[in-house]
């Protein structure tokens, strides 16, 4: 199959939002395009090029000011991305991503707030990853949702995040409940509306 009928992955962003995370998004979907198209097995030149022009102008000029120990590394793919890696992830202050970490608001739906919480935990370098986002779960949670946690046995990370989501589950389910009797009472009324009239109906004289 042609080249032309896959799509290119959109250039890679090293400006805006985690750029260490979008380096790894932008490299994972170069890869299945190269992979895709056959161009894996084309000389390490055109590879380059073809993953310079797939990451972007601004790449390109990155690209340029790069310092190679090997002449012809410039023209390796697999250099390239481990240089574009490294630059795309600055050395990180542990103490400020952990901050961050413990400061995240609670948001819903509950799995976006797991999944964010995991991305955070990924910075921060913790010995006992699960143990701290069990921990952030239980800390952050509020009302029903933390006594349900506290009130768990042996809790770890997969157990608080099958009653997080059994808990929002219920109050999906509550909330639709308490919308149903007033649907029910309208109907009632349009019934009882609707019998009156009937009964109340007088046969005009002739």
């Amino acid at each position: 199959m042609a080249e032309s009928s896959f799509r290119l992955p959109g250039a890679l962003n090293v400006t805006d939002g985690n750029v260490a995370e979008n380096f790894k998004r932008w490299r994972r979907e170069f890869e299945v395009y190269m992979t895709a198209t056959g161009s894996d097995k084309k000389d390490n030149a055109i590879q380059t090029a073809i993953l310079l022009h797939c990451a972007g102008p601004q790449i390109l000029e990155i690209y340029d000011q790069f310092t190679w120990e090997e002449d012809e590394d410039k023209d390796d793919p697999g250099d390239v991305l481990t240089m574009l890696e490294a630059y795309c992830n600055p050395r990180k202050n542990e103490v400020l991503e952990s901050h961050r970490f413990w400061t995240a608001p609670y948001t819903e739906p509950f799995d976006v707030f797991v999944t964010d919480l995991r991305k955070r935990c990924a910075s921060c370098n913790f010995t006992d990853a699960d143990r701290m986002i069990r921990d952030k779960i239980v800390f952050t949670t509020s009302g029903k949702l933390q006594e349900l946690l506290l009130r768990e046995d042996d809790l770890n990370l997969t157990k608080a995040i099958k009653i997080g989501r059994a808990y929002e589950q219920s109050q999906k389910h509550v909330q639709e409940l308490r919308e149903k009797p007033s649907d029910m009472s309208v109907n009632k009324l349009n019934t009882a509306k609707s019998k009156s009239d009937t009964h109340g109906y007088k046969r005009p004289n002739k």
